[in-house]
């Protein structure tokens, strides 16, 4: 009876840490493509001058070809912006 106990005392404990480093490694994942599309937005930024209509078109092509879409950057600055200006967007 013992026996039997720990053995699904066992199967709970080892289910639960398989549950949660899968939780873990996709919730990391996410995170790296949220690192890696600023890196592009911040790239689209600096050639276009700021966070422009086109620059807005590239980096929708790249979510969708890299991401399904999942991720997109919103921004109320949408012209070209002088060198040095901060641009503030959201992703």
């Amino acid at each position: 009876m013992e026996h039997g106990i720990n053995h699904a005392v066992t199967i709970i404990i080892f289910s639960f840490l398989i549950f949660v480093t899968v939780g873990l490694t996709s919730y990391g994942i996410e995170f790296a493509h949220a690192i890696e599309y600023k890196a592009q937005v911040n790239n689209q930024v600096e050639r276009q001058g700021g966070l422009t209509k086109q620059a807005q078109k590239s980096l929708a092509a790249y979510s969708k070809s890299h991401y399904n879409n999942k991720i997109s950057v919103n921004s109320s600055q949408t012209t070209k912006q002088a060198y040095g200006t901060t641009v503030e967007y959201e992703i």
